[in-house]
C-alpha cells in the first residue's frame, strides 16, 4: 500500500479476540441504591387501567412498571405494533398515544406538560427514537422519562421510560454545591478530598467539569419516600474504576452508586492474534473507505484523532507523562513499529504461546520492565488501529453507531468524547476494561499485559479484546437512547452486556474480509473468545465457544460442572460459575447464555439481519432489561420491519429456554424459570 507521511503502520490483521480467566478485581465499592426495597404505591385506578390495556393488546402484551417508582417502563406487543400508519410527526404520534392512555401511564395534564424533548434520532432501520425528559425547573429526572419509538411510516412500536406522576422536589436551588457533592462522593469511594472546585456551567443543571473524567450535574430523583434534588457525578475511583454516584443536594447523603467499568472477563483474560493473523502495512491516513474521516489529527505528532487517543499508561494511572505519547518513528517518519520478540528474556515461571504464535511480547515480570518498552510503540499503534477500525465498522448500517446514537468521537451533539485508549496499563494484568460515562464524556479503555498462568503477551495486540471492550460502549450508550449510559446496571443487564460484547467482537471478525477471517460453519468451536491469550484454541477464556448449540458434544462445548455439558440455556442462569454443589451468578459466565443465543439467531436469520435486529433491539429496550425484555425487544425490532422473522426468532429463544412461558422476577434476579415453548399462534 502507498504510505502517507506519519500514517503507515505495520499491524496485526485478522486477530481473533480472547479474554482471560482470573477474577477481575471487584469494585472498591458495591453498587448501591438507597431506594432498594421501596415500592411505589400504585393507585387502584391506575392498576386497573394497566390491566385493561394489557387485555386490549392481547396475549403477547407488554405492560411493565418500574418496581421502585411505579412508572410504566414498557408498553408494547411482541406480535405487532401499538398504532397504525400515520403522516403525523413521530413526536405527535407518541404523545397522542400517551394522552389516550394517560390513566394507564398514571399521568395527568400537569405531568404531560413537564415532558420536553431531549433527544431525537433516526437509526438505519428508519425508526425515530424519541426521549422526553421529565423536567422540574429545567432540571431533568435521573431515571424517569418518556421514551417512544416510531417506524418510518408513523406506527408506534413501543413507549415507556417510567415517567412518574407529580415529580417535584422541594427546591431546585441546591444547598450543596458541585464541589462539595464531589467531595462527598469521593469520601464514599474511600478517596481523600483533593480541593478541586471545577468549572460550573450556566445551564439549569449547573453542569460542572473537573480534571480528568469527573463531571457533575443536577438531576431530580423519583423516590417513594419523597422526590429529591441530587447531584449526579461521574467520579474516577481507585484505578481502574469509574463510578456514577448520586449525592443528595441538600444533605450530602449518597443516594446511588454504580460502577461504570466493564471488564473483559471475570478471570483475567486477553485477546490476541491467533496463528492466522498476519502483519500487514496499512495507511492510517487513507485506509478506511469512502466518506470516512481521517484517523489522525494534523499535525501528526501522536496517536490521536477524532475517534481515539491511544497512549501508554505504564506509570501514571490515567495520565499522560514520560513515554506515554507515541510519536512517529523518527527513522521512517511513520508509525511502522515492528514487533520485537522477547521470548529469550521471558522470566522463570512464564511461558510463550504455543497453539498459535511462539513469541512473547514481554518478559512477564513487571510493567516497567525494559522488555515492555521494546513493544510499547507497536502495541499502542495496534490499539489505535483497532479502535478506529471498529468505530468505522459500527458506524455503518445496520448498526449505525454514529454521533446521533451517542458514539465516541469529536464533534458529537453531546460534546467531544473520543475514547482514551491506555496500553500497557500499570494498574493490573491479565484483563482489560472499558469505562462508559454519559455522552459527551470521554470513554476510557485500559489494555493490560498478560502473564502466567497465561502466555506473556500484550492484550492490546488482540482485536477481540479491543472489540469486546469497545462494544461495551455501544451497548451502554444505546440502551435507553438518552445518552446517559446507565441502562445496564442490574445483574441480568450486565450479563447480557458481556454477551453482547463477545457477540459483536466475533461477528466483526467473522464478517470482515481480512487475512485470517474467521469461518462459521456447523462445526462448533470456530467462535472462540480469547484463544490466543489462554493458549487454548478449544474454549479460550470462556467456558464454551459461543457457537455451541444446546446439547452439543464437542471439545469446544464442555460446559461446566454446575450447568452440565453443551450450550447453555436460560435454565442455567446463575448455575454456570462456581462448583457443582455451589453454583453462582457471575456476569461473564451467565453472559455466555446470551452470546450463544445471539449466535443461534445469527445463523437462523443471517449475519446482516441479525446485526440489525440485535442493534435495533438495544434502541427499543427499557433500561435495566432482563433477558426476556431483550428477547421481546428483538421481536419488536422484527415487528417494525414487517414481522417476517417472528417464527424464527421465537424458535431460537425457545430452544434456549427463553420461550413464551419463561419468567424471571426482576433484572437483578440470579435465577429464572425457563420454558421451551412458543406462543400458540407461532406454534400453529
Amino acid at each position: 500500500m502507498t504510505l502517507a507521511l506519519a500514517g503507515a503502520a505495520t499491524l496485526i490483521l485478522g486477530a481473533t479476540p480472547s479474554l482471560a480467566i482470573v477474577a477481575a478485581p471487584a469494585p472498591a465499592q458495591p453498587d448501591f441504591d438507597a431506594r432498594s426495597g421501596d415500592r411505589a404505591d400504585i393507585p387502584a385506578a391506575t392498576a386497573d387501567a394497566r390491566e385493561a390495556l394489557a387485555k386490549r393488546l392481547g396475549p403477547e402484551a407488554i405492560v411493565s412498571a418500574d418496581p421502585v417508582t411505579g412508572g410504566l417502563r414498557s408498553v408494547a406487543r411482541t406480535d405487532g405494533l401499538l398504532t397504525g400508519p400515520s403522516t403525523a410527526d413521530p413526536a405527535t404520534v407518541a404523545m397522542d398515544y400517551v394522552r389516550a392512555h394517560a390513566d394507564a401511564f398514571g399521568l395527568d395534564g400537569t405531568d404531560l406538560a413537564t415532558l420536553e424533548p431531549v433527544n431525537r434520532s433516526v437509526s438505519p432501520d428508519g425508526v425515530t427514537h424519541l426521549a422526553f425528559g421529565q423536567l422540574d425547573g429545567g432540571i431533568g429526572a435521573y431515571d424517569s422519562a418518556l421514551t417512544a419509538n416510531v417506524t418510518a411510516d408513523g406506527r408506534l412500536i413501543n413507549a415507556g421510560g417510567a415517567p412518574v406522576h407529580n415529580l417535584e422536589v422541594p427546591s431546585t436551588d441546591p444547598p450543596l454545591g458541585p464541589a462539595a457533592a464531589r467531595t462527598a462522593a469521593r469520601r464514599d469511594l474511600g478517596l481523600a478530598p483533593d480541593g478541586e472546585t471545577g468549572t460550573v456551567g450556566t445551564d439549569p443543571a449547573r453542569t460542572t467539569t473537573f480534571n480528568g473524567l469527573d463531571h457533575a450535574s443536577l438531576v431530580t430523583l423519583a423516590d417513594p419516600d419523597g422526590d429529591r434534588l441530587a447531584w449526579k457525578l461521574t467520579v474516577a475511583g481507585d484505578d481502574p474504576y469509574v463510578y456514577e454516584v448520586l449525592v443528595d443536594a441538600a444533605s450530602g447523603a449518597i443516594l446511588t452508586r454504580h460502577s461504570l467499568t466493564d471488564f473483559a472477563s471475570s478471570a483475567s483474560v486477553v485477546e490476541s492474534h491467533p496463528g492466522d493473523g498476519s502483519l500487514h502495512t496499512v495507511d492510517l491516513a487513507t485506509d478506511r473507505g469512502v466518506g470516512v474521516a481521517d484517523w489522525l489529527s494534523l499535525p501528526v505528532q501522536a496517536l490521536t484523532g477524532p475517534n481515539v487517543h491511544a497512549y501508554a499508561d505504564r506509570s501514571l494511572p490515567d495520565g499522560i507523562g514520560g513515554d506515554s505519547e507515541i510519536p512517529p518513528n523518527p527513522s521512517t517518519t511513520d508509525f511502522n513499529y515492528p514487533t520485537i520478540d522477547q521470548s529469550d528474556d521471558v522470566a522463570v515461571g512464564q511461558h510463550c504461546p504455543t497453539a498459535f504464535s511462539t513469541i512473547c511480547t514481554w518478559d512477564g515480570t513487571t510493567v516497567d520492565s525494559p522488555s515492555v518498552t521494546a513493544n510499547v510503540n507497536q502495541v499502542t499503534t495496534q490499539v489505535f488501529y483497532y479502535v478506529n477500525k471498529v468505530h468505522d465498522w459500527l458506524a455503518q448500517p445496520p448498526v449505525g453507531f454514529t454521533p446521533a446514537s451517542f458514539n465516541f468521537e469529536i464533534g458529537g451533539p453531546g460534546g467531544d468524547d473520543p475514547v482514551d485508549a491506555e496500553t500497557d496499563d500499570s494498574e493490573d494484568i491479565n484483563n482489560a476494561n472499558m469505562a462508559t460515562p454519559a455522552d459527551g464524556q470521554r470513554g476510557r479503555m485500559q489494555m493490560y499485559l498478560f502473564k502466567s498462568p497465561f502466555p506473556a503477551v500484550n492484550g492490546g495486540d488482540d482485536a477481540s479484546v479491543v472489540y469486546h471492550e469497545y462494544a461495551h460502549g455501544l451497548t451502554n450508550r444505546l440502551v435507553g437512547m438518552d445518552g446517559q449510559a446507565n441502562g445496564l446496571l442490574d445483574r441480568q443487564s450486565q450479563a447480557m452486556g458481556e454477551g453482547w460484547s463477545d457477540w459483536y467482537a466475533m461477528d466483526f471478525l467473522t464478517a470482515d474480509p481480512h487475512v485470517g477471517q474467521l469461518a462459521d460453519t456447523a462445526t462448533p468451536g470456530e467462535q472462540v473468545v480469547g484463544a490466543y491469550v489462554t493458549d487454548n484454541p478449544a474454549t479460550g477464556i470462556r467456558e464454551n465457544a459461543i457457537d455451541c448449540p444446546v446439547g452439543a458434544v464437542a471439545p469446544a462445548c464442555p460446559g461446566t460442572a454446575p450447568a452440565g455439558a453443551g450450550g447453555f440455556t436460560y435454565a442455567d442462569l446463575g448455575r454456570i460459575a462456581g462448583s457443582a454443589g455451589h453454583p453462582s451468578f457471575e456476569v461473564h459466565a451467565d453472559g455466555e447464555i446470551w452470546a450463544e443465543t445471539l449466535w443461534d439467531l445469527r445463523r437462523a436469520v443471517g449475519a446482516t439481519v441479525a446485526r440489525g435486529l440485535i442493534t435495533g433491539a438495544l434502541r427499543l429496550a427499557p433500561k435495566q432489561p432482563t433477558f426476556l425484555d431483550m428477547r421481546d425487544a428483538i421481536l419488536l425490532a422484527d415487528a417494525q420491519a414487517g414481522g417476517t422473522r417472528r417464527a424464527q426468532i421465537w424458535s431460537v429463544f425457545a430452544a434456549r429456554g427463553m420461550g413464551y412461558s419463561a419468567s424471571t422476577t426482576s433484572a437483578n434476579a440470579t435465577r429464572a424459570t425457563a420454558a421451551f415453548d412458543t406462543p400458540p399462534v407461532v406454534a400453529a
